[in-house]
């Protein structure tokens, strides 16, 4: 029977108090977790009684309509400002139209409680199929969760509808998914080394992780994606909580859903310790630093997962040709403690990494063919490194060695991973001065490290530019004598800006005094390498 609803006064007052509330917690130290899923329970809670309102009004009942929760919602990851993603599912056409005036009234309330309500309509029929126009819709829906509504219809969906249409999608799903996050990836220029970085859609920010999260939902629950290491996880962990604080702060310091982690919002964040365990006070570039280390692990494990390939089931007819391949065809023998498989070096014995001189030799030969390493080689060389049980040895570079990965022709393929792993700077110290370093100016969009790194992948470019403006500049690139001693300059010559000086050439020059006498460069190397510095 119709009855009197709640008063919306009422509703938008309680709504207002409890957000006041829940900001005010966040900001004396609450962590991101609770804030989102306070949120969260807010949200759930007025869209509980906005519906049990509208059914009582217009005298209808739950049957045949579910409220679903899609997205960061579904994932009870609702920030600030964020959009409520629902999904109004229904059991027909028929019904559909019948709840129309409803949700109408319904949507018009919960924005009027100062709910970003973004929503789409399905029957159960038309969740059936997969619309390959929208795949993000799709996508979403992973993410489903009941909220309110016909609670069997939504079992209906959830364990017996869209499970084997998903099973089914797999191959469709992984594709979209793959061709989206290379494409955003590729707006922000494949890096997550930018010096005002969005914390949500950049490289190593929370989309990296919800990407990740989808990847693994796709794939199944495979043997071979449950490897990442308990450590590895607690990384991803910290990292989520880490980021989630950030864009936190970045709302409720906006005052909208704005993601752009600012100069002027890195030193507030700075100021509060925002992330940090302990509340240890820190300068903005050194807490930048650790917001870098961060998006450095979710990208890594995003990355990880785009290398996967889905599990597509196989016909007889491929199953029988697959045996007879495995029976008449036999791979060549490989010998070594690494190789090339699939254009990517894989590691075949990662115990015999913890000498240096075959690690470094890895990266020689990335160097000299343009040939990456693996995700899974980057992960034994970390594990590697970060593990004491396995004693190092000849862990002391020489400038023999290093500089046949510089003068190669490829030696942004070996210098990049080199970088992500802390090699590049057990090698170089001087190095570490610039890593993650945030510095402001006009002039660059990327921290010190990064600048340095894509200038010298700029340069390799020129073996096979990619426009016309490279072409005249090909064959000196080509013909380049003593090009590892170009490279090594480009290493150090910005160096300087992190140390505590004036003049950052004379910072760059005292680096490379200390890099030559502990590597043993010649004086003449020495000298030229100078020259270009200053």
């Amino acid at each position: 029977m119709a009855g009197p609803a709640t008063p919306l006064s009422e509703l938008g007052a309680q709504c207002e108090d409890e957000r006041a509330r829940i900001r005010k917690n966040f900001e004396h130290g609450a962590g991101a977790k609770p804030t989102l899923l306070a949120l969260c329970a807010l949200a759930d809670r007025s869209l509980q009684q906005v519906f049990k309102d509208a059914l009582r009004l217009h005298d209808s009942s739950k049957e045949g309509l579910s409220l679903l929760a899609l997205g960061g919602y579904g994932r009870r990851m609702l920030f600030p400002f964020s959009d409520l993603d629902i999904l109004f599912l229904f059991a027909n056409e028929k019904t559909e139209e019948e709840f129309r005036p409803l949700i109408s009234e319904f949507s018009r309330t919960m924005w009027d409680l100062g709910f970003r309500v973004s929503s789409a309509g399905r029957t159960i029929d038309e969740c059936k199929r997969i619309e390959e126009d929208n795949a993000e819709f799709h996508l979403a829906l992973l993410d489903r969760r009941f909220v309110d509504g016909d609670a069997a219809l939504f079992e209906k969906l959830d364990q017996r509808i869209l499970p084997p249409s998903e099973r089914q999608a797999r191959p469709f799903l992984f594709s979209q998914l793959h061709r989206l996050t290379k494409e955003r990836l590729g707006r922000y220029g494949n890096t997550i080394f930018h010096l005002e970085p969005n914390v949500k859609e950049a490289p190593g920010g929370l989309r990296d992780y919800q990407a990740a999260y989808w990847l693994r939902q796709i794939m199944g629950d495979r043997k071979d994606l449950r490897g990442s290491s308990a450590a590895e996880e607690q990384l991803a962990t910290d990292a989520v909580e880490f980021m989630s604080s950030i864009r936190c702060f970045l709302h409720y310091s906006n005052e909208r859903n704005d993601n752009a982690l600012t100069y002027e919002l890195q030193a507030g964040a700075a100021e509060k310790s925002l992330g940090m365990r302990g509340g240890m006070q820190r300068s903005a570039s050194e807490w930048m630093r650790i917001y870098f280390r961060h998006a450095r692990t979710l990208n890594r494990q995003l990355l990880r997962y785009m290398d996967e390939k889905t599990a597509t089931p196989l016909s007889l007819k491929e199953r029988f040709f697959s045996a007879a391949r495995s029976v008449t065809k036999t791979a060549p023998p490989v010998t070594g403690d690494f190789a090339v498989r699939g254009g990517q070096i894989e590691v075949l014995n990662q115990q015999a990494l913890s000498d240096r001189t075959l690690m470094y030799s890895m990266f020689v030969e990335a160097a000299r063919t343009g040939t990456p390493l693996s995700r899974e080689a980057e992960r034994s060389i970390a594990y590697v490194m970060t593990h004491s049980e396995l004693p190092v040895l000849n862990q002391a570079i020489q400038w023999e060695m290093f500089k046949e990965i510089l003068a190669g022709d490829f030696p942004g393929v070996a210098l990049r991973p080199m970088h992500r792993l802390g090699l590049l700077m057990e090698i170089l110290p001087e190095f570490r001065a610039i890593d993650s370093l945030v510095v402001r100016d006009f002039y660059h969009r990327y921290t010190v490290d990064e600048h340095s790194l894509r200038t010298i992948e700029h340069l390799q470019e020129l073996a096979d530019p990619p426009d016309e403006r490279g072409v005249s500049f090909s064959p000196l690139w080509k013909t380049l004598d003593r090009r590892d001693l170009l490279i090594f300059s480009l290493l150090l010559h910005d160096t300087g800006k992190g140390v505590p000086t004036d003049n950052h050439v004379l910072g760059s020059l005292e680096s490379l005094d200390t890099a030559a006498r502990r590597l043993g460069l010649s004086s003449e190397e020495e000298a030229e390498v100078h020259f270009l510095i200053e």
